[in-house]
């Protein structure tokens, strides 16, 4: 054309064979695509597509601009490079590659692999391949957006995992395994600040559920705070009556350790309910700073003694002997709620009743204000 530019009526391929920093891939382009002299790709649609030398090929991001570049995706094609341009502007890499932000000051540089066969759309949302699979959302500051509970991007249970840099693998399952830390919240829910953050080589679900690195397992939830497995050890369970929710006072984080176990922040106290369990509309408070097991067991901060929680309402304390499960702790029953102090004793607002843990059905009432150590 005048312009120098070529329509490829039939399609064809660009390659750049020059370029040492070129694998050697063939980008394929659709009937009725345009190629300008710099190599840009005009689509049947009038999608904007630009292929670079060195192989990589870059989307115009969400406001569909090539050339405003803080949020263009940009693609590296694994293997030889072939990569197919689709007539939505849309890119399908033959094998693994990496999705990276370079042009935007907010991201803190890391990458984004995609199994082979996945399409990247020009807004850099992730189609994986096969039947059946969730879309994901990537964003130019580093954000992976999975699509929650619901199965849809776009509503307020959408999971938002910022990893602090590195590599972030995305699974053919649509699950993500970050290599860094990374956060987890929910930007589309107004009702939820709630930061939490998991260990590197953690894999977070598309439905928001986390598997630690050493096998253990908890679900940041929309509404906020954070649920464990309880003492069967299930996330969801066919049962999840025993499941515990911690949620902080503030915004967070709250930081889920590799066992599964997850920490307050220190200057935020935080409660513990059973939602799941009818029968216990009480609350724990706990101080900052505290642990909490994947059983509900808490070990307050600055060596306090563990307390148990338990899906009844419940709390167990260490006997005589000092130890937690050997036979003589003490079980608590507040009237309504219960508040854990940080040496690791139970304060009751509204009183109720101990009991030793020995099964003999014998019981004292505590009058409200006591504090059992």
């Amino acid at each position: 054309k005048p312009d120098g530019s070529v329509d490829l009526p039939n399609g064809g391929d660009i390659t750049f064979p020059n370029d040492p920093n070129n694998p050697g891939g063939n980008i394929t382009v659709p009937p009725g695509s345009n190629v300008q002299p710099d190599g840009d790709v005009t689509t049947p649609e009038g999608d904007v597509v630009r292929p670079n030398p060195d192989g990589t090929i870059e989307l115009p991001g969400d406001d569909g601009d090539i050339d405003n570049k803080p949020d263009n995706p940009v693609i590296k094609p694994g293997g030889n490079g072939d990569a197919t341009i689709n007539p939505d502007g849309s890119v399908t890499p033959d094998d693994d590659s990496q999705i990276t932000y370079p042009n935007n000051p907010n991201n803190p540089g890391g990458s984004i692999t995609v199994p082979g066969g996945s399409t990247i759309n020009p807004d850099g949302t992730v189609e994986l391949p096969g039947e059946d699979k969730p879309a994901i959302d990537t964003d130019e500051d580093g954000t992976i957006i999975l699509p929650g509970q619901d199965d849809e991007l776009g509503t307020d249970d959408d999971v938002a995992v910022k990893p602090d840099g590195g590599n972030t693998t995305v699974n053919p399952d649509g699950s993500v395994t970050p290599d860094n830390d990374s956060n987890i919240t929910f930007p589309n829910n107004p009702d939820n600040d709630d930061v939490t953050q998991v260990p590197g080589g953690s894999t977070i679900k598309p439905d928001g559920t986390v598997e630690t690195p050493n096998g253990g397992v908890v679900r940041p939830n929309p509404d906020g705070g954070v649920e464990l497995p309880g003492e069967d050890g299930k996330l969801p369970a066919p049962d999840n009556v025993d499941n515990p929710v911690i949620k902080p006072e503030g915004d967070g984080p709250i930081v889920v350790n590799p066992d599964g176990s997850v920490t307050l922040p220190s200057d935020e106290d935080g409660e513990i309910t059973f939602p799941n369990n009818p029968g216990n509309n009480g609350t724990v408070n706990i101080p900052g700073g505290s642990t909490v097991n994947p059983d509900g067991i808490v070990t307050p901060p600055n060596g306090g003694s563990p307390v148990d929680t338990d899906e009844d309402g419940s709390l167990k304390v260490p006997g005589p002997n000092g130890q937690l499960g050997d036979g003589d702790d003490v079980v608590v029953k507040p009237d309504g709620d219960a508040t854990i102090t940080p040496e690791g004793g139970i304060e009751l607002p509204n009183g109720g009743t101990i009991e030793p843990d020995d099964g003999n059905g014998k019981e004292w009432p505590v009058n409200p204000g006591t504090v059992v150590n």
